[in-house]
């Protein structure tokens, strides 16, 4: 089953939107919930963002350099149920 994560919104801001700086895995990587996914700037500050599912990495849908909206897609994963 195929799960989508978006980005959320960020601790300690309430910025609308976010710069994707750094991604710690690639596609094709197994993940756990909770494990570091990459990095987003956001009005100065950096955050780090979390995989919210336990699954297969499928595809990196905000690469390094583009700017995301609170709300929007980040990453796709492959779940089992």
């Amino acid at each position: 089953m195929k799960k989508t994560q978006t980005l959320e919104a960020l601790a300690g801001g309430d910025a609308a939107q976010a710069v994707v700086t750094a991604w710690f895995k690639n596609e094709g990587d197994t993940v756990a919930a909770g494990e570091v996914l990459l990095e987003v700037e956001a009005e100065k500050s950096a955050s780090e963002i979390e995989s919210a599912h336990d699954g297969i990495l499928s595809r990196i849908v905000a690469v390094v350099g583009d700017e995301v909206e609170i709300g929007d897609a980040i990453a796709e994963f492959e779940v089992s149920e």
